[in-house]
């Protein structure tokens, strides 16, 4: 099939909920053949695979975290992916973020585990904080901001950030110069809640276009 290129216009003329305003290259991406049979990757027994975007925690154990790498890792470039993770579902703490292959896929306790080590960088969609190696770094969406049901994270290796939005909203850097020069970076999830269905969808590359949009086949 070759390079798609598409307009990603979720965010356009959206809010800012912060200071910071939606990068131009978050408007158009490109994804190539190599990518379409992504998938999540399910390593931890308690979580199955619908299908290759969306899996379901089958845990009965609310004190049990059990994570999800995408399976692809990326070294260089800007990516954006959707998540889809109902509000509901989410249970006492529902995280999401980027991670290495070192990050622990599960713990035997109840924690935002996207930034529970060094490894990890993530967002407790839960209590709204930030978390690096198990600390709280800040509070992210700020103000009375939530992260919706369906939402997008950019990742921006070169400039080191990782960001979010909405299709009403965007909510800016959750993390910047993050030390991540040399690490392959997978993006990750983690849920507590028995029940919780998670989904993510690689929309592709970030790239500037100027001129019409043409798409190669």
């Amino acid at each position: 099939m070759g390079s798609v290129v598409s307009s990603n216009t979720w965010h356009s003329g959206v809010d800012a909920g912060g200071d910071e305003a939606p990068a131009p290259w978050m408007s158009t991406t490109i994804r190539s053949d190599k990518t379409w049979n992504d998938y999540l990757v399910v390593k931890a027994t308690r979580f199955r695979r619908i299908n290759n975007n969306t899996v379901v925690n089958q845990s009965k154990n609310p004190e049990t975290t059990y994570g999800i790498k995408w399976s692809r890792g990326f070294r260089k470039g800007q990516h954006i992916f959707e998540i889809g993770f109902p509000t509901w579902m989410r249970g006492k703490h529902a995280s999401v973020g980027i991670a290495t292959e070192h990050a622990p896929i599960y713990l035997h306790k109840s924690v935002a585990l996207v930034g529970e080590t060094k490894d990890s960088w993530g967002i407790d969609l839960v209590t709204s904080r930030t978390v690096h190696n198990g600390k709280e770094i800040s509070k992210f969406p700020s103000g009375r901001w939530k992260m919706p049901d369906r939402f997008y994270m950019y990742i921006d290796i070169p400039e080191r950030k990782l960001l979010f939005g909405a299709d009403e909203i965007f909510f800016g850097s959750a993390f910047s110069d993050m030390d991540i020069e040399g690490q392959t970076l997978y993006p990750m999830v983690s849920a507590t809640s028995p029940g919780a269905a998670v989904t993510v969808v690689y929309r592709g590359k970030g790239i500037i276009v100027t001129g019409p949009i043409r798409k190669t086949r």
